[in-house]
């Protein structure tokens, strides 16, 4: 058989094969191996100038192994190479003996392409290792590197625990894509600041921690300073202060030495926010007594929202009751546009003294739910008094809002309640009057919704929506 045919063979073959001579100098190679040692890869090349710098005194190590191995011994060795199609391969490489044939006279080395494999290890490792939204390490990562931090002879350093403060309620009034976009804004702030040996990272939430080797804690105190100055600094966009309480402690073991940073962050937390406290002994008596002042203030505060809240609860609905309503629609111009809808139970006197009280109050409460089923977005709705709901439509206007009226029109229909005492209200219905305000007006919207509603009424027009004049 003559080269040409050998050489057609190596290409038709599946698997990168390589032939080299006793030194490594290549004999022969197929398409696929000169696809993954790149274009570097040619007869007469030295086989160890093709892996990366790194791996080249391995790889030399590897090919005198195979050289002194029995024949048929395989043996394997894994490389990166310095490029190829795209760019470095991670490469698994079997190898045999073959230089005792006198037919072949070549180590010959099969090549199996690992790169895909090791990214996705390295994706693993990345997500096991690293937070997804801010790409700092993670609680593991600092963990680890704080253990080997320790664990080395002489000054240790220093570990700064950072907290932002409030930050529950950002999430709470922007929502968490906003949240998110400022913790992403604190960590690139903050790691222009540390120093580079340091490991700055996100241990979750929005508590952050910054482990400095080698620094002493009243040095680190000083780069907790600048950290809390420049996250406090305005953020484009946002006009909300965010600020951090910042902890200090020395490095000892880590156990103890997440401990007292994170009484030292509570400490700053309880002297008011947004400051840095060093660690020191004492301190957890201090937070203790602070924390149960905070338990006080707490409770008053939270009685105080209970009693707040209550008396502006419609008690048989647990919907929003007149004293709530009163307070929103004075408010309404801070809404912009806003449509309002006027809500009125039909013949419901008769329905009670047909169904007795109790039976009334049911039915008050299942049209309630529905009302409040039928909302959209921001809807907002109120038990206005008796048989009269209230609901406000920020945002929605014209057409719309008569749109939203039949909706909720619809709704109370569904429930299919028999009425049973006049003939032209079979079922439990509602009449509703629409208005809206270009300007947040409230207050003149519900006069005419709600005057709309009754002229409704009057005329016979019982179980529909009726639209206001406009103002």
């Amino acid at each position: 058989m003559g080269d040409d045919f050998s050489t057609t063979l190596l290409d038709l073959n599946p698997i990168a094969v390589v032939a080299t001579d006793r030194k490594g100098s290549i004999r022969a190679l197929n398409q696929r191996a000169r696809h993954l040692l790149g274009p570097g890869a040619r007869i007469g090349r030295r086989i160890v100038r093709l892996f990366h710098p790194a791996d080249r005194r391995r790889a030399a190590s590897y090919l005198e192994s195979v050289s002194a191995a029995p024949p048929g011994a395989i043996m394997f060795f894994t490389g990166e190479t310095v490029g190829g199609d795209d760019s470095g391969r991670f490469l698994h490489v079997h190898g045999r003996n073959l230089l005792g044939d006198p037919a072949a006279r070549v180590l010959v080395l099969g090549l199996v392409d690992g790169t895909d494999a090791r990214r996705r290890e390295a994706e693993l490792e990345r997500h096991a290792l690293y937070d997804a939204l801010t790409g700092l390490p993670n609680r593991a990562l600092f963990h680890e590197r704080l253990q080997r931090v320790c664990a080395v002879d002489g000054p240790a350093g220093a570990l700064v625990m950072v907290d932002l403060d409030g930050f529950k309620l950002v999430n709470d009034t922007f929502g968490h894509a906003v949240g998110d976009a400022l913790l992403t804004q604190v960590a690139r702030r903050v790691e222009r600041v540390v120093p580079d040996d340091a490991t700055f990272a996100r241990l979750g939430g929005d508590e952050f921690a910054v482990l400095l080797p080698g620094l002493a804690p009243d040095v680190a105190r000083k780069v907790a300073e600048r950290l809390r100055e420049d996250i406090a600094a305005p953020y484009p966009g946002f006009e909300r202060p965010i600020t951090a309480s910042i902890g200090v402690s020395r490095v000892t073991d880590p156990s103890t030495s997440l401990r007292e940073a994170d009484v030292a962050m509570y400490a700053a937390k309880f002297s008011g926010r947004d400051c840095v406290v060093l660690y020191e002994p004492g301190l957890e008596s201090v937070n203790r007594k602070s924390a149960e002042e905070l338990r006080d203030v707490a409770a008053l505060k939270a009685e105080r929202d209970r009693l707040h809240v209550e008396a502006r609860t419609d008690a048989l609905t647990g919907l929003p009751n007149r004293r709530a309503m009163d307070e929103y629609v004075a408010a309404g111009h801070e809404l912009g546009p806003a449509g309002l809808l006027f809500v009125d139970l039909d013949r419901f006197g008769l329905f009670n003294h047909l169904h007795t009280d109790q039976r009334g109050d049911e039915t008050l409460r299942e049209v309630g739910d529905a009302l409040v089923t039928s909302c959209r977005g921001s809807d907002v709705v109120f038990r206005k008094g008796g048989e009269e709901f209230v609901v406000v439509l920020p945002g929605t206007v014209g057409e719309d809002a008569a749109a939203a009226g039949e909706r909720f029109r619809r709704g109370v229909a569904d429930l299919a309640i028999e009425h049973g005492g006049a003939d032209d209200v079979p079922v439990v219905s509602v009449t509703i009057g629409v208005a809206w305000s270009g300007e947040g007006d409230l207050a003149s919207a519900l006069a005419r919704a709600s005057e709309a509603a009754y002229a409704a009424k009057v005329s016979g027009r019982r179980n529909s929506v009726t639209l206001a004049d406009p103002a």
